[in-house]
């Protein structure tokens, strides 16, 4: 990256702090994920500015998903966030992943037929809850290494008995319940919100703690309407964020 092609003008009415922001978002295009910026102070003598303002454009850019700090080792560029379709998360989730030259993955890891609580009862409509039964599965979805994603569904039993593992590692949830005419999805109520990652998640996606994560709770119906999965979908909100087309006529 290289500063000193820049300068910064105290006689505008710009702030000082917007137009350092904005140098640095310029050189951004030509660095690479990871590179290291300049101390503040280095900043503060190149462009004749305090360190207060130095301070306020980073952070910015910090918060923006542009940089990333590290405690006693400065600040870095921070890599793109995955940009998700929230109409179809998971294809337009892996589209993104390979276009950054990433590996999507998605895995089963775990499987088994529980009693669902008061929650999950109500989600699929279930009344009987001391003889019922659903199918929980976990996932996680990957990029390379790296889990971004915790997903745990809840599947109506015994209707949807025939999801497999094997069937999972080869295509969505909602294409496998599409292969039963009787399970097929027709409608999803999606509901979107921010919330803070629990301890065990904020070890399992390997974030900071006090880190947010963006959770996606779907409950899919069938053409009776009758609703056969609730799912929850956990995404690293620092990673991830999700796009919507709107058409207007």
């Amino acid at each position: 990256m290289n500063y000193q092609n820049y300068q910064v003008n105290k006689n505008t009415p710009v702030p000082l702090y917007y137009q350092f922001k904005n140098i640095i978002l310029k050189e951004l295009n030509s660095s690479q994920p990871d590179d290291a910026l300049p101390p503040e102070e280095v900043f503060c003598n190149m462009f004749g500015i305090s360190r207060s303002t130095v301070r306020q454009a980073i952070l910015e850019l910090v918060n923006e998903g542009y940089l990333y700090r590290i405690k006693s080792k400065g600040t870095f560029v921070a890599r793109p966030k995955i940009k998700s379709d929230l109409i179809d998360l998971y294809s337009g989730y892996n589209i993104e992943i390979q276009g950054l030259n990433m590996t999507p993955a998605l895995k089963v890891i775990n499987m088994e037929f529980i009693s669902p609580d008061r929650n999950i009862a109500q989600k699929l409509q279930i009344e009987n809850t001391e003889t019922a039964r659903v199918l929980s599965i976990l996932r996680y979805q990957y990029a390379d290494t790296q889990i971004m994603a915790h997903i745990q569904s809840y599947l109506k039993s015994p209707l949807c008995d025939f999801v497999t593992e094997e069937k999972l590692n080869t295509c969505p949830l909602y294409q496998v319940l599409g292969q039963n005419d009787s399970t097929k999805i027709k409608r999803i109520e999606r509901t979107i919100e921010t919330c803070y990652a629990n301890p065990s998640e904020v070890k399992l996606m390997n974030m900071d703690k006090g880190g947010l994560v963006n959770l996606c709770a779907n409950i899919g119906f069938t053409a009776k309407n009758e609703p056969i999965w609730y799912e929850i979908l956990k995404y690293r909100g620092d990673k991830v964020k999700y796009t919507i087309e709107i058409n207007l006529d």
